[in-house]
């Protein structure tokens, strides 16, 4: 799946491990390093590269919490929120080519036994 969400990606620069990242946050799913890194069970040191590659295209920022100076939230740039409803498009689209290949039923029962897995 990862190597269809890079080819779907590619055009944009980015990857499909980078647009995991982008989507927790852009579902409000994470706000911090270290809420993305339980969640997609990255460690810190991976994650935090992940976010400095993700800064440097300009598709987020970080800033630290006006609450707790030592929390650091992140959040899509004005840039990463007006480009992300395509590129979860393209995602789309390219796993819905991928899963093409199994019939409506197969594709039902791959969902319910994968949403077993992940509770």
């Amino acid at each position: 799946m990862l190597q269809e969400m890079d080819a779907a990606l590619l055009p944009h620069g980015l990857t499909g491990a980078q647009f995991t990242i982008l989507r927790r946050i852009a579902e409000n799913a994470a706000h911090t390093a270290a809420d993305l890194s339980r969640l997609l069970q990255y460690d810190t040191g991976s994650m935090t590269r992940m976010l400095d590659r993700l800064e440097e295209k300009g598709v987020i920022c970080r800033e630290r919490s006006p609450d707790d100076r030592r929390v650091v939230n992140i959040y899509l740039t004005s840039s990463g929120t007006h480009d992300y409803p395509k590129w979860r498009e393209e995602v789309r689209r390219g796993l819905s080519n991928m899963f093409d290949a199994l019939s409506s039923d197969e594709q039902t029962q791959l969902g319910s036994l994968l949403s077993r897995l992940v509770k």
